[in-house]
């Protein structure tokens, strides 16, 4: 079978990037943050009057992306701020980050760059970059190649025998292959795919996301459904495929576990955790949202990927990311390292994702928004594009709802699958959930569908929260929510409900309605705010006075400590646990039991 797996195939991606490479990741980009961190605190660059602006960079080919360039410098005075900004060379397209740069005559600094499947370039700028500001410019830098296979990420779709992997390419491949097997060594499963076109500026519904000084390529998203796999096994695989006249390009060795078969006599365990985003390792970007929290977030769920969550748990076969997934925020920038900085992770396990309001919502969509709904434009004109092509859950095409004529389709926002124990039913509080909805069809359908002998646990999960002590239960959307999809809660016994939006961890007691505890946990829903993994949006508590706010009946705990949380269950129980991020300890745990 030619495969151009001979030595004389083009492997772009030398390194593997099965979990190891969370370890790897780490100690590769270490020393380059210490000292992009310390670029930050210098102000002024000391070099001698009149002398000629310079800089250049080395190597001017990485090999593979995430890299590393040695960006060096000599500034023309002593009188002003200087910074280094980083430019992408696509026409009108402005420049995507910057640094100021170290108190010293002239200087070296170790910058990270991903692919962005184009030839990029820095500048020295006088000040913050601009047009006006820049002195003097590199010769361009390029990757071994545009077509370097990128960004894999596994979901699950439905049936237990099958794994979805995404991965991201400049063009199209002919086809879009993966090979698979038990071993590093032998790939006696092949699977073709196929790729679908980039996204375009003109599918985004309002700006900064249909800015075209701000948008690029964000290359074909390449899909390849994998079968015949066993359930809870470690399987060995590449990616890549015929890229035109560049011939075959071939990702570095991966792997993932598939989770346990769906059984009630099975042990699963997941981790859960909603509103991360991704830590940029510049001083300023173009625009989105950079958060340094988010990189413990990576490398804690790498660890817990890794070892169990508690002695005895089995390890996790399953990541829940519920909404506001990149914080691009309009800016594609921001959604290319992102989808870089979790290549650890969603190319081991799957990676099952929620649409958030960072990924949906802006007014003027073509969705009529009720009177109730709180949804604004916290999506930077995205308006579902890049979260639908980017990802693509188990949800049924019927329900994929285009946001307005003329702009691409979004998916995966309501669905439902299982691990294990569990049934999972995920649903979006960016679209009508009300009776006459077919959101509210599609999740009362798929509640009463569950069968309890097989999957005794259901978890819910949503963006926006149904309970938090952050707001209260008046306003107009909770009402609505608790309203509507609360009495599903009840009918079908559903035992967690997992949330993000609000920047904090949250546990409730088991509710069994509007707010009421029942006798025990087990007799309703308890709720899970799990929205503390990166955005560093804290507000206090609610509070009318300077002393400490009163917490809710109905809330247990609460925090707003960084961390990730895990879940694991077997036929008679579920294990909760939240996890600090800076040393993993477990700030909150509970335990449901059933007979």
């Amino acid at each position: 079978l030619s495969l151009s797996l001979s030595p004389d195939a083009r492997e772009t991606n030398k390194e593997d990037c099965d979990i190891k490479l969370g370890t790897r990741f780490h100690e590769h980009f270490s020393n380059a943050l210490m000292a992009l961190n310390s670029v930050v605190l210098a102000l002024v660059v000391l070099a001698a009057i009149g002398q000629a602006a310079k800089i250049t960079v080395t190597p001017k080919i990485v090999n593979s992306s995430p890299g590393v360039v040695n960006v060096s410098w000599e500034a023309p005075d002593t009188k002003s701020k200087y910074t280094i900004g980083l430019y992408i060379h696509v026409a009108g397209v402005s420049h995507l980050a910057e640094s100021s740069v170290p108190s010293t005559l002239t200087g070296t600094i170790q910058v990270p760059v991903v692919n962005l499947r184009e030839s990029f370039s820095f500048k020295l700028c006088r000040g913050d970059c601009s047009p006006a500001t820049a002195l003097v410019e590199s010769d361009l830098i390029r990757f071994q190649s545009f077509n370097e296979p990128q960004h894999p990420r596994l979901a699950l779709t439905g049936k237990p025998s099958e794994m979805l992997l995404m991965f991201t390419t400049r063009d199209a491949l002919v086809p879009p292959t993966a090979v698979v097997g038990p071993t590093a060594g032998a790939f006696p499963m092949h699977f073709n795919g196929t790729s679908a076109a980039p996204y375009k500026v003109s599918d985004m519904c309002f700006s900064p996301a249909n800015d075209s000084s701000l948008f690029f390529d964000p290359g074909h998203q390449h899909s390849v459904l994998l079968t015949g796999l066993a359930p809870d096994t470690t399987y060995f695989y590449k990616f890549g495929g015929l890229a035109g006249s560049e011939g075959y390009v071939w990702s570095g060795m991966c792997s993932f576990r598939t989770p346990p078969a769906p059984a009630a006599t099975a042990t699963a365990s997941a981790v859960v955790f909603a509103d991360m985003g991704v830590g940029l390792p510049y001083e300023k970007v173009s625009g989105g949202s950079s958060y340094p929290v988010a990189r413990a977030s990576v490398e804690w769920i790498g660890r817990l990927m890794q070892e169990s969550a508690w002695p005895g748990a089995p390890l996790p076969s399953l990541l829940v990311h519920m909404g506001d997934i990149s914080y691009a925020r309009g800016y594609p920038f921001v959604w290319e390292w992102f989808m870089s900085s979790i290549t650890p992770l969603a190319s081991a396990l799957p990676y099952m994702v929620g649409i958030g309001n960072h990924e949906y919502d802006y007014r003027g969509h073509g969705q009529v928004i009720p009177s109730w709904a709180p949804w604004g434009t916290d999506s930077g004109g995205e308006c579902g594009v890049p979260y639908s092509a980017r990802f693509s859950m188990p949800a049924p095409p019927a329900q994929m709802a285009p946001p307005a004529t003329g702009h691409a389709n979004t998916r995966s926002l309501w669905y439902s699958y299982e691990q294990g124990p569990i049934h999972y039913t995920v649903m979006s509080t960016e679209h009508d959930f009300t009776r006459i909805s077919v959101q509210y069809q599609f999740l009362a359908a798929d509640l009463a569908s569950v069968d309890r002998t097989r999957t005794p646990w259901i978890v819910f999960a949503g963006h926006r929260p149904m309970y938090t002590s952050e707001g209260n239960l008046t306003d107009s959307f909770t009402r609505t929510f608790i309203a509507e999809i609360e009495p599903l809660f009840h009918l079908h016994h559903v035992d967690v409900a997992l949330w993000g939006h609000v920047h904090k961890y949250e546990r409730t007691c088991g509710i069994v309605s509007a707010g009421v505890c029942g006798a025990r946990d087990e007799d309703g829903t308890v709720h899970v705010v799990i929205g503390n993994a990166g955005n560093d949006y804290q507000t206090p508590w609610f509070e009318t006075s300077p002393y400490h706010a009163p917490e809710p009946d109905w809330l247990v705990f609460r925090t707003y400590d960084f961390g990730i949380s895990t879940l694991t269950a077997n036929a008679t129980t579920l294990q909760f646990n939240a996890h600090g991020w800076k040393r993993g300890d477990i700030h909150d745990s509970f335990t449901l039991t059933k007979p």
